[in-house]
């Protein structure tokens, strides 16, 4: 290599040219890193907004669910009562249907055939408690009459109930009833 080629490349990369390569080579990452995280922002903030607006969906279709589900959860007649029960158990999950059908079958059922129970229960306010998009918990105020055959005259009761609606194939279920 000649003395002139060498002082041409000297020239070109300079005694610094290094130190340039590196700080814009540190620029580039620097500015690499800041758009990784604005892009990670952006992506946050939108998953936000969008499970925002899946809950917001959710409870706009629980809520209506959950007295339509408590009525006919807390409403039987002794005379049908078994078909009242079945038309339940179809509102609910698996684990609580089992639950329920159990409860039904070996107290609600027979005690409604020997005292000739007819109950019916009318939902007077609902208020979301808790909402996420495949689960919305809802506060109940029931009122219930009774009649039987102990008690010929109606009886009225009003109860707090809160049901734990789980979306199941499209559908809002009951998952859990709590007394409150």
């Amino acid at each position: 290599m000649s003395a002139v080629a060498a002082g041409a490349r000297e020239s070109v990369a300079g005694p610094g040219g290094r130190r340039a390569n590196e700080s814009q080579f540190r620029a580039l990452v620097g500015l690499g890193l800041v758009v990784v995280l604005l892009v990670a922002a952006v992506s946050g903030l939108w998953w936000l907004e969008h499970r925002d607006r899946q809950t917001e969906v959710a409870r706009n279709a629980a809520l209506p669910a959950a007295p339509a589900a408590a009525v006919t959860l807390l409403s039987y007649d002794y005379r049908s009562v078994d078909q009242d029960l079945r038309r339940a158990r179809a509102m609910l999950t698996g684990g609580y249907r089992d639950e329920f059908a159990v409860e039904a079958g070996q107290v609600t059922a027979p005690a409604a055939r020997a005292q000739h129970i007819t109950t019916h229960a009318t939902v007077i306010g609902s208020a979301v408690v808790r909402a996420d998009p495949d689960e919305v918990v809802v506060l109940l105020f029931v009122n219930q009459s009774t009649r039987s055959s102990r008690s010929p005259a109606v009886q009225l009761s009003a109860h707090r109930i809160q049901l734990t609606m789980a979306l199941v194939g499209g559908h809002w279920l009951v998952s859990k009833l709590e007394r409150v």
